[in-house]
Formats: C-alpha cells, sequence, structure tokens
C-alpha cells in the first residue's frame, strides 16, 4: 500500500516525535507499506536526521519559504532562491498568511497517486492558525482514502462543531489520540462516529531506555531534588512561566532543588529576563534543545508537566516508562495516562495548585519513593503488534 504521510515540519515537538515513531516502527516491522512524506519545512534536526534514508520526502519550496524562519533560509537557500524567499516574506506581510498559504499550495502539482493519505497535523482555528496539512490533502494529493490525525484539546484548539462538520466531511477516517478527544469529537459531531477512531501515539520502550543510558546529566547534583521538564518553551500551551514562579516560592520555603529545563520555543528570552528578575539562576536551568532528553528524565526525581492543556501528552507516558514519577496538571486525558497517588500526581490546572502539591511532595520524601517504587517492573509502552494492528485496521477500511 502507497501511503502519504503531510506534516508541516520535523522540529521538536511531540506531533513530530509521534510521526517519526510511526514511520520507525513501520520499518522495524518490515511493514510492506510504501511510506512517503510530504513535508512543508525540509530541514530535519538532528533527532530526525535518518529519516530521509528511511522514507522519501517531498517538498514545495515556494510552500517552504512560508514555513522557514529567516535563519533557517539563510542555511538553507542560496542566490537566487534566498531573494525569493524574501519577495515571499514581504508578499506575505502585504496580503496575510493564510491567504498566501492557500494561494500556494492550489498551485502545487503532485503527479503522484496513492493508496491513503494522512494529513498528520491539525490545525488551531482559535488562533487563527491554519498550517495546512488537511487543506494540503484535500485540494492537491489524490488518494482513494484521506485520513486526518487530531492531536491536541478539540476545545482549547477552538474547534466547534461548525468548525469540525466543514473541515472534517471530506476525510474518510478521522484519529484521536486520547479517549477524551475521540469522546469529544463525538459529542460534538455525532454525525462523524462511523469515521472516528483511536490511536495512542506509539513509544518504543526498548529504545527508549538504551537512550536514557546513554548518559547521567545530573552527576553533580547527588544532595539534592532533581526536577524536570521536556517541553516547546512557550506560555501559552506548555506554560513554562509557572515553573519559574514556583520555583520562587520553594526557595522561599527553603526546599533545595534544581529544576531542568528541555526544549526550545519562542518565549525562551523572555523566560530567561525573567529569570534573572526573579532570582531563579541557582535553581532553574534552561538546556536548550536536546536531540536525547531522555537520560535527563531517567536520572530526574520527578517529572514535571505544566500545560494548560494537552490531548495525550506522550512524555508523560515516557517518563513512567523510564521509572520517574510525574506531577502533571489536570487535563481531560491525564487520568488516561496516570495513576494519581500511584506512579503520580494530578494537580488541579494552576500556578497554585503546582506548587502546593511539589511542596507537599518535595517535604515528604517516603511519598516520592513509594511513587517511584510503584513504577517498577511496569511498562507503559505501547506494543508494537498491538499499536501496528489498530494502524492497520484504520488504514483498511
Amino acid at each position: 500500500m502507497k501511503v502519504l504521510i503531510v506534516n508541516p515540519h520535523m522540529k521538536i515537538g511531540g506531533i513530530s516525535a509521534s510521526l517519526y515513531n510511526l514511520i520507525d516502527v513501520l520499518h522495524k516491522e518490515n511493514s510492506t507499506h510504501e511510506i512517503e512524506l510530504f513535508l512543508f519545512n525540509p530541514i530535519l534536526i538532528d533527532k530526525y536526521r535518518d529519516l530521509g534514508t528511511k522514507t522519501k520526502i517531498h517538498y514545495s519550496f515556494l510552500l517552504s519559504c512560508l514555513f522557514i524562519n529567516f535563519k533557517e533560509a539563510k542555511f538553507f537557500y542560496k542566490f537566487p532562491k534566498l531573494v525569493i524567499y524574501i519577495l515571499l516574506k514581504v508578499l506575505e506581510k502585504i496580503i496575510g498568511t493564510n491567504y498566501l498559504r492557500k494561494l500556494v499550495i492550489r498551485n502545487i502539482y503532485f503527479k503522484d497517486h496513492y493508496d491513503v493519505a494522512i494529513s498528520f497535523s491539525n490545525d488551531i482555528p482559535l488562533n487563527h492558525v491554519f498550517l495546512g496539512s488537511n487543506y494540503f490533502v484535500q485540494k492537491v494529493v489524490t488518494a482513494k482514502k484521506k485520513i486526518a490525525w487530531i492531536h491536541n484539546d478539540i476545545d482549547r484548539l477552538g474547534m466547534t462543531r461548525d468548525y469540525i462538520l466543514q473541515e472534517y466531511a471530506r476525510f474518510d477516517k478521522v484519529v484521536n489520540v486520547s479517549n477524551s478527544c475521540k469522546n469529544r469529537f463525538e459529542e460534538l459531531a455525532p454525525e462523524f462516529i462511523s469515521k472516528s477512531c483511536l490511536l495512542g501515539n506509539y513509544i518504543d520502550g526498548n529504545s527508549l531506555r538504551i537512550k536514557a543510558d546513554e548518559f547521567n546529566p545530573y552527576k553533580d547534583e547527588v544532595q539534592m531534588v532533581k526536577i524536570v521538564t521536556v517541553a516547546r518553551i512557550d506560555n501559552q500551551q506548555k506554560r513554562i512561566d509557572r515553573i519559574l514562579k514556583i520555583s520562587k516560592r520553594l526557595i522561599e520555603k527553603g526546599i533545595e532543588f534544581k529544576w531542568h529545563i528541555i526544549g526550545n520555543g519562542p518565549d525562551l528570552n523572555t523566560l530567561l529576563k525573567e529569570k534573572e528578575i526573579l532570582g531563579v539562576n541557582k535553581y532553574v536551568v534552561f538546556e536548550g534543545y536536546q536531540p536525547n532528553p531522555f537520560p535527563y528524565i531517567k536520572n530526574a526525581d520527578i517529572f514535571v508537566l505544566t500545560s494548560s492543556y494537552e490531548a495525550q501528552g506522550m512524555v508523560l507516558s515516557e517518563s513512567l516508562l523510564l521509572g520517574t514519577p510525574v506531577v502533571t496538571t489536570n487535563f481531560p486525558a491525564s487520568l488516561e495516562f496516570v495513576q494519581n497517588e500511584k506512579n503520580g500526581i494530578i494537580a488541579e490546572n494552576s500556578t497554585e495548585s503546582l506548587f502546593e502539591t511539589l511542596l507537599e511532595l518535595l517535604n515528604n520524601n517516603s511519598k516520592l519513593k513509594e511513587l517511584k517504587q510503584n513504577l517498577s517492573g511496569n511498562d507503559f509502552g505501547s506494543l508494537a503488534n498491538d499499536f501496528l494492528l489498530k494502524f492497520e485496521k484504520i488504514i483498511h477500511f
């Protein structure tokens, strides 16, 4: 079966990680499918560099100009393409991002035909962010079956009933990554129950453990509690700003800890300045993008997710698989992946609740040991065979 998967980029983030894991397990399990990718931004970060050797990757130069920042463009494009990139960016400011994206997409000629075309990224209508994967699959790709993935909290994305009825009417299947998202999708659009299905993000437990054992980043931090967060550095969804406020208050309570934040994102510079102002430099470390974040997770005492919303929160499952207890905000899918008070603690979705939860846990060493003990011997990763059977069922209908 010839399958095309469309995604905006392969940068750091849960959707990219999920897509990489999907393609990786298909190759490892000797799938008979011929998998191809269309990326709007074709630059592969180090973590996904080997993807090009496994999978044929397509892209359009004009479309890529709308998804690559200037720093990437200077590295990736040479004259005269760099000049065209600059001109397109000027035009984008004049006529608007979404209009120009649709204009470019409509004029892309994609000659190949596929058995299945997958739009792997959803738009974010609340922020008027239209990445174009759905639109691209509908307008450009010729395929017998078309499938769309939804990777986040539908309400937080701004998906209304009217939006869903319009956006997903022409897809044959709609895949949600958690039960809570699937249930909400069906509640808003009961007409689409027959095309709605569930497939959680795949995690390769064996590969994860091997990567986690590569090094110990905390060799010099034996005497203090090690907290880690792995996320895109943004204050809207991931709420990394909460970490600085919580850290300030933990310091005032006399708690000795070091909080490592792994990732990059749009609010990094703002948070670095705020870290200076709050005087938490000794306790909070921004490690930046790390191609292998798993040693940071495995060797930490606690993993903390501060997001205001998530669909699945794949990093929670990765942390639990590696034996590190989690503290997470309460979003609809959290109970699907975290057993409250057994392998982690689900706080209310507020800075105050996260602070109170962490303060109580850090003052109760026996509770922290109990959570960690409950994780020993458990495997929270999806089994490859089970995952592939579900995937096959979705694409063969």
